[in-house]
């Protein structure tokens, strides 16, 4: 499988599980290897790599152009990060891995919206009541997103590409403060090119809403599911990366 067309998959995983809950406009975003700084109706809001990761989407055109094709029309990605042994793979002229992944998206509201403790706390109160629901991809909103990449994937190789996310399962809460909430979630993409299926691995991924300098912000992480250990690595690496971006801010 090409680089591109797995980066592809991965950003249309994303992208269905984002786009639930992170519809954004586009918000000026300066972007350098080491992470994101936001401007975000006046508030600034830094974005920093987690350790050994870097900021892609401002490094390889291709990279952006395969994660921001996959944002909602009405919605806009912040930053995306891909390990640092992936990036030298990368400007090795090599095929990364892809072993995990991380995004950070923006409600439209948010971006000038200014947020409180009190509202953000009746958010997650909503999200506690039917998240299931939210995440669901036979939702109307979530087909047409569907519809939209498929004519995307078919276009960008002239096959005939069909996706489908089967209903993500929740697996809990790890993390509930005043200003976080963070989800453990399991996917499963299925991807048929002209009829044939495609094999993709399971993914587990994190979705968390952040508040933070009075706006919220929602942080994606993903991980190939390789052993039972990995939902213990990546709920700790979403809670430390959650605590870098709130003491940068």
């Amino acid at each position: 499988m090409s680089f591109r067309f797995s980066l592809l998959l991965i950003a249309t995983a994303i992208v269905l599980v984002a786009g639930a809950v992170a519809q954004a406009q586009s918000p000026k975003t300066t972007i350098s290897v080491g992470g994101a700084s936001a401007n975000l109706g006046g508030k600034v809001v830094v974005l920093p790599a987690p350790d050994g990761y870097e900021e892609v989407s401002q490094q390889w055109e291709n990279v952006k152009t395969v994660f921001t094709a996959m944002v909602p029309s009405n919605g806009d990605l912040l930053a995306a990060y891909l390990q640092v042994s992936d990036c030298e793979l990368i400007r090795q002229g090599q095929i990364p891995l892809m072993p995990s992944w991380l995004m950070v998206n923006i409600y439209r509201e948010a971006r000038t919206h200014v947020s409180d403790r009190a509202e953000f706390a009746r958010i997650v109160a909503y999200a506690r009541q039917d998240t299931e629901s939210l995440l669901d991809p036979n939702k109307k909103g979530m087909k047409e997103q569907f519809a939209r990449v498929d004519k995307f994937l078919t276009e960008a190789y002239s096959k005939d590409v069909k996706l489908d996310l089967s209903k993500p399962k929740v697996l809990g809460e790890f993390d509930s403060r005043p200003n976080v909430y963070s989800n453990l979630l399991l996917l499963k993409l299925n991807v048929h090119m002209d009829g044939k299926e495609v094999d993709h691995p399971p993914l587990l991924g994190t979705m968390s809403l952040v508040l933070i300098k009075q706006r919220i912000i929602t942080v994606l992480t993903y991980k190939k599911l390789e052993s039972k250990a990995d939902a213990k690595t990546l709920t700790q690496l979403t809670t430390k990366w959650i605590d870098e971006i709130l003491a940068a801010n």
